[in-house]
């Protein structure tokens, strides 16, 4: 069809991966916002926050409607808000918020850093936290 429609074509499809990532981002905090504090959005800040951050991201409004309908739901996914920390190369200290819906599920190699996850599980069992959270804290 030519050089420009396939430089066209390129752009658009960007853009849609764009959106995509971002729209299912915006719905997985939709989802979170709605099982804290349900779907009326006026009792529910997180949910109005939500919507606010889809509104900047341009998601269309029954995009938005049919996240608070699906994770009103009973079908919905239950995401689990996790916080890994740890210390990054040169003793930098990393708290990583996330939300995940296996909390037991990690990508690392278990002979290299298995000792450290360890130490992190039994401080999460202890529902005491370790020296990162500490650090951040003050």
């Amino acid at each position: 069809m030519g050089r420009i429609f396939e430089v066209r074509k390129h752009t658009m499809f960007a853009r849609w991966n764009r959106m995509a990532k971002q729209f299912s981002r915006i719905g997985k905090d939709i989802t979170i916002a709605v099982k804290k504090g349900g779907s009326d959005p006026n009792a529910n800040p997180a949910l109005r926050r939500a919507i606010q951050n889809s509104r900047a991201v341009n998601m269309p409004k029954d995009k938005v409607e049919a996240a608070i309908k699906r994770a009103s739901g009973r079908d919905a996914a239950n995401f689990e808000e996790v916080i890994h920390e740890g210390y990054a190369p040169h003793g930098v200290a990393v708290l990583v918020e996330c939300a995940t819906d296996n909390p037991a599920h990690r990508r690392c190699d278990p002979q290299r850093v298995q000792q450290e996850w360890r130490q992190l599980r039994l401080d999460r069992q202890r529902r005491r936290s370790s020296s990162v959270a500490w650090a951040c804290s003050g």
